[in-house]
């Protein structure tokens, strides 16, 4: 198989397994902000981190072979990611919710979809990829 035929595949399964990841952040930062009355932030930043956890469940069954030899590093880089992803969805969502008075709802969709990729890449990148950092970290692991 070709290398874009593979990236293609692995970029569409990505999107299901994010897809089913973002069901369950969206669902629970709506629950968080209507029925607990959290603040938009702090739901976004609780509801990304369960997220996360299904994302990177599904990501390592079912999408990306792990290169990495300690299933904590993997997680760790997965995490460091994830942060930084919470981090650009929190700036796009305050940016569109307190900037230009977007419903938060709505600007939690834009940011999604701009940390969507990012995450895809990055962690295609940094974490499951035949690339010298991987290489570097499985070495000093053992």
């Amino acid at each position: 198989m070709s290398l874009s035929r593979h990236l293609s595949r692995q970029f569409l399964s990505y999107l299901f397994v994010g897809g089913a990841a973002f069901v369950v952040d969206y669902s629970s930062m709506i629950f968080l902000v209507e029925r607990l009355s959290f603040n938009y932030i702090a739901a976004a930043i609780s509801s990304f981190m369960i997220g996360l956890l299904v994302n990177f469940f599904l990501c390592r069954k079912y999408i990306f072979s792990s290169i990495i030899n300690s299933l904590q590093m993997e997680f760790m880089l997965f995490f460091i990611t994830g942060i930084t992803g919470v981090i650009l969805c929190l700036s796009i969502l305050h940016l569109l919710v307190s900037v230009y008075h977007i419903n938060y709802k709505d600007a939690k969709l834009v940011a999604t979809a701009v940390v969507f990729v990012f995450n895809f890449l990055s962690r295609r990148v940094i974490i499951f990829s035949h690339t010298p950092l991987s290489k570097m970290l499985n070495k000093y692991q053992k």
